[in-house]
């Protein structure tokens, strides 16, 4: 009986990847439907000075934290990992093709400071694919690239980043891909259409590569 490993990390690596996604959807949720513990008991602190003032600062706190901050961080934890699925799916996919063809270039003898742009050269030009993602797709993870660094670098505080940095996400806001350049305390906002599109292009584009590179294999694996 034989069995075909080719690619095998990375159909894994996709699976784990759609299964936290739901996990962090399923978080959020909770957060909007019942409070955490740990706010409960802000409340609970401040409600049991009997002061009016403390009571209402304790309120106003613990609604920020749930309506703006713990999503954002939820959400921003989640675009770096569909960020770094694509890096590791594309190494693994570039790993396994240089070893069936030893006599084409590594991935890491492209130098490019955009992973996107360096992928359609390896693809195209080494692995001699038609393309590497569609252009709906490219369009995508372009977008996914600049709100990854900007998670990255400062967790998304607008104030802190590169102001080319800035000028892009705003840009990419004004195309409706999904973000916010103006949210609560200056933040950078990812919403959950954003996280889905940019999830799906990942899979879509990981799995079409695939596919395609098959053929390509000398041997199976």
């Amino acid at each position: 009986m034989h069995y075909d490993f080719t690619f095998m990390h990375s159909k894994y690596e996709l699976s784990a990847l759609y299964s936290y996604l739901m996990e962090i959807k399923r978080h959020n949720r909770e957060l909007v439907e019942t409070l955490p513990p740990e706010l409960e008991a802000v409340l609970k602190a401040a409600h049991a000075t009997n002061d009016e003032v403390e009571i209402s600062i304790a309120h106003q706190l613990v609604d920020e934290t749930r309506e703006y901050v713990l999503p954002r961080l939820f959400m921003n934890t989640a675009v770096v990992a569909v960020y770094s699925t694509l890096e590791f799916c594309i190494s693994d996919l570039c790993k396994t093709f240089h070893m069936k063809n030893p006599s084409t270039l590594r991935f890491s003898d492209l130098r490019s400071s955009d992973l996107i742009d360096q992928c359609k050269i390896y693809f195209t030009k080494v692995a001699g694919l038609k393309q590497f993602a569609s252009p709906a797709d490219t369009e995508n993870l372009h977008a996914l690239r600049l709100v990854r660094n900007a998670v990255v670098h400062r967790s998304g505080k607008l104030e802190f980043l590169d102001p080319r940095l800035v000028q892009s996400l705003k840009t990419l806001e004004d195309s409706g891909k999904g973000i916010s350049t103006t949210y609560h305390d200056n933040s950078l906002l990812v919403t959950e259409p954003f996280l889905d599109r940019s999830h799906q292009s990942v899979r879509d584009t990981i799995e079409k590569l695939m596919d395609e590179l098959l053929p390509f294999m000398r041997h199976s694996v």
